[in-house]
């Protein structure tokens, strides 16, 4: 179930920022990209390693 909703989450993101950086400069791109990667897509990524180190 949890890895249903990151996968959820990160296709969902993926659209997101692929819609948002249509058209654009590269420089846009590369922004519109590393926002979306900093605040959709990776907490999934450490909230799963913070669960392996606290247990």
């Amino acid at each position: 179930m949890a890895i249903g909703v990151a996968l959820t989450v990160l296709v969902v993101g993926l659209m997101f920022a692929s819609g948002l950086s249509r058209g654009k400069t590269a420089k846009r791109k590369y922004i519109v990209w590393g926002t979306t990667i900093i605040l959709i897509i990776a907490p999934f990524f450490f909230m799963g390693g913070f669960d392996s180190i606290c247990y």
